[in-house]
């Protein structure tokens, strides 16, 4: 039965210690019991009153055991129908479980990228865990303070989806690990692609265009507020210019970062990695291009096209 009644989150979670204390044996029960209070300290009371105390335990005993072997770096998806006989736990959800490095923007990518899949989000559980792992990349410590060495930030999901057919769970975890290759590219490449924004800045302070020295004024005043936390950088490319006039050609230069770095992105409406453009030199301009990222919506790109003057 469901726990109801008008129990804490506090309480809701005791009655889950109790199970762990009775069912797991007593030198795995202590760092257990540490899992399942934090990884359930932040959920709606309502939310755990609709569970029995038993489907609370395989929950977060299932995630658990994802959580106990991971490699640097590695990106652990799990995406199943719970059944008891199978799993010890049951759920009218598909449940997916990710353990990961933490970073910024996990769960805003993951809810929009399951909302493009047209699939109905109910529960995301996702609790930040500092751990220590040894050299094969097995668990031995959750919740380390900042005196431990070895200390990795690692975020936990997990994520109730409506029910969906077991055909679809390898798509939906591939769709999830694209989206978590592309938040980690993002990040990764955040201070680079700050770099190179400082870059662009130097060059129009340094070699301004002809313009009147309002317009310059402003578009260097508009690039500084986009560094200083205004703007996310999500990718950098730099394109090489061969030709002239309507005859160039845009070619791909090889040092790109973020979600550029697949040159399988494209910028420009463009099958090929070469494309015809057509832009004034010396300009500043601002267009629109969609990619599946943390923001299903349309993004802004920026173009600087520096003149070659050798």
């Amino acid at each position: 039965m469901a726990i109801h009644g008008n129990s804490s989150t506090s309480e809701c979670i005791d009655k889950v210690v109790e199970l762990v204390h009775k069912k797991i044996s007593a030198d795995k029960a202590q760092m257990i019991e540490q899992f399942v209070r934090t990884f359930y300290e932040n959920v709606p009371p309502d939310d755990l009153r609709e569970e029995t105390a038993d489907n609370l335990f395989g929950a977060a005993l299932a995630l658990w055991g994802q959580l106990q072997q991971r490699a640097e770096d590695e990106t652990k998806i799990r995406v199943y129908n719970p059944r008891p006989e199978e799993h010890g736990w049951k759920s009218s959800h598909t449940i997916i479980e990710v353990v990961n490095n933490d970073m910024p923007f996990l769960v805003d990518s993951v809810t929009a990228a399951l909302e493009r899949l047209d699939v109905e989000v109910h529960l995301v559980v996702h609790p930040v865990l500092s751990c220590i792992r040894d050299a094969k990349g097995k668990l031995s410590c959750i919740n380390a303070n900042g005196g431990d060495k070895g200390i990795l930030t690692e975020s936990v999901m997990h994520i109730q989806i409506s029910e969906q057919v077991v055909e679809s769970h390898t798509q939906i975890a591939h769709e999830l690990t694209k989206v978590f290759d592309d938040v980690k590219a993002a990040v990764e490449d955040w201070k680079p692609m700050l770099g190179k924004m400082s870059e662009v800045i130097g060059e129009l302070k340094k070699s301004p265009p002809s313009l009147s020295k309002t317009e310059i004024s402003e578009s260097i005043s508009f690039l500084e507020w986009m560094t200083q936390d205004n703007f996310t950088f999500l990718g950098y490319r730099e394109y090489k210019f061969e030709g002239e006039g309507t005859n160039a050609i845009l070619k791909v230069h090889p040092d790109s970062l973020g979600l550029l770095r697949d040159i399988d992105v494209h910028v420009f409406d463009t099958n090929s990695r070469t494309v015809t453009v057509h832009i004034d030199k010396k300009s500043l301009e601002k267009i629109n291009f969609k990619k599946e990222k943390n923001n299903p919506n349309y993004g802004s790109y920026f173009s600087f096209e520096i003149e070659n003057t050798m």
